[in-house]
């Protein structure tokens, strides 16, 4: 059913993802500033301590953690964990094993979660380890490595801590309005998060924005991202705060001669599990939102009348579902589109993904009540007494919007639909 809405709407939760947004405009503002480095300096291992190269000659006796074990190309990595049992190797001693040829590396610190990929169709060996760690700090470097024809490996490059912050440095940049901070890469608006926390007086007038002390980097893909949460400084206290704020991410190309260039800067998704409510949301979405005049934002909102998982190939969801398409005008959404669509969505899941197959739509019209009574069966007194239920759709219709609005880090504060009072929340 494809019904257009002349006043506000309504139903129950859940938001979807069709980016598209403030992030990706061009900014005129003039005032932004850039963000601050912690580092102050090239990050310089320490001296290897002893015991390490000497463990490091001794037979492995479950003093190496595996990070890595690539049975198909013949490759492990090892990171060494203690010399004996009462003296820890203090971060630092990897092994690298290609087609049973060792190479010992004591001078690489690892840290506590070293990461490891190869490549076999490039050679390349990735590695992300830490060079600084403590409460409340990781700071990671990365690692090129490649294989001689006999198996031993070697260091090709590597990324300095103090260097990539010093290039993120250079492209991005924030501007403060009251709680919210907006992040740019020079000119380009990334997105905006609210800081809620009040006790701290507030903002630093000076430098309020720093990184550095929190970079790591996802080495798990086919291209490397540089991953970074920048901290906030407040005018009480002598520590950099990271509640509330986001983690950017930027991709890397490292060149065997050392240099290295950032690109693709962006606000970097949260990992979700999926569900079968997701991925309804995904089909309204980028199914029916489609049927209608194309917005910036599409947020869909729905009432669950019923749910079937019996069947995990058949995963059945009645429900009373709406979306609405929205342009972002200033701190409000305006919306330009939307409609109706109760029905039964059949989803399948296949491992850890869900997805929906098809959809039984009530028909318009003079075929809405008896589709309707077909669709829902048994559940039809309940959808009628859902669908009839103004006042509750709009309740679940502004928390869907004001949960998009806060996962997706818009710089906005109401929704208005044409000739209707803004609805703020």
């Amino acid at each position: 059913m494809k019904t257009k809405r002349n006043g506000i709407l309504a139903a129950v939760l859940i938001l979807c993802g069709a980016l598209g947004l403030t992030t990706g405009c061009k900014s005129g503002n003039t005032n932004i500033q850039q963000v601050k480095g912690t580092l102050e300096a090239k990050v310089v291992d320490d001296s290897v301590p002893a015991k390490v190269r000497e463990a490091m000659d001794l037979a492995y006796e479950g003093r190496y953690e595996k990070i890595l074990d690539d049975t198909a190309s013949h490759v492990s990595v090892w990171s060494l964990l203690r010399c004996n049992p009462e003296v820890s190797s203090e971060g630092f001693g990897i092994h690298v094993v290609k087609d049973k040829q060792v190479t010992k590396m004591p001078e690489m610190r690892h840290g506590n979660n070293p990461k490891a990929r190869y490549d076999s169709q490039s050679g390349n060996l990735w590695m992300a380890c830490a060079a600084m760690e403590g409460t409340g700090v990781l700071v990671e470097r990365l690692h090129l490595l490649r294989f001689h024809d006999d198996g031993t490996a070697y260091s090709v490059a590597t990324i300095d801590p103090y260097e990539m912050q010093q290039a993120l440095c250079q492209r991005l940049g924030f501007t403060i309005d009251s709680m919210n901070v907006t992040f740019y890469d020079r000119q380009q608006a990334l997105g905006t998060v609210t800081n809620t926390i009040t006790d701290m007086g507030g903002f630093d007038a000076d430098d309020p924005v720093w990184i550095g002390e929190q970079m790591s980097y996802d080495i798990s893909g086919d291209s490397i991202r540089v991953k970074i949460v920048p901290g906030i400084k407040f005018t009480t206290g002598l520590v950099l705060h990271y509640e509330e704020m986001p983690t950017l991410s930027a991709k890397v190309s490292l060149a065997d001669d050392g240099t290295f260039t950032i690109g693709d800067i962006s606000f970097s998704p949260e990992e979700e599990v999926d569900t079968y409510l997701k991925a309804v949301e995904r089909y309204l979405t980028d199914n029916k939102g489609k049927q209608y005049r194309s917005g910036q934002v599409c947020i869909p909102y729905y009432t669950v009348v019923g749910v079937d998982e019996s069947n995990a190939d058949d995963i059945k969801v009645w429900g009373d579902f709406w979306l609405d398409n929205y342009n972002i005008s200033g701190d409000t959404l305006l919306s330009v589109s939307g409609g109706s669509h109760p029905g039964l969505m059949h989803v399948s899941q296949k491992g850890e993904s869900f997805e929906v197959t098809s959809f039984d739509a009530v028909g318009d019209g003079s075929q809405f009540l008896p589709t309707a009574k077909k669709i829902f069966g048994d559940k039809f007194d309940a959808f009628q007494k859902v669908n009839s239920d103004d006042k509750k759709r709009n309740e679940v219709r502004r928390a869907a919007v004001a949960e998009y609005v806060k996962s997706h880090r818009l710089p906005v504060k109401m929704y208005k639909d044409y000739g209707w009072d803004p609805v703020k929340f």
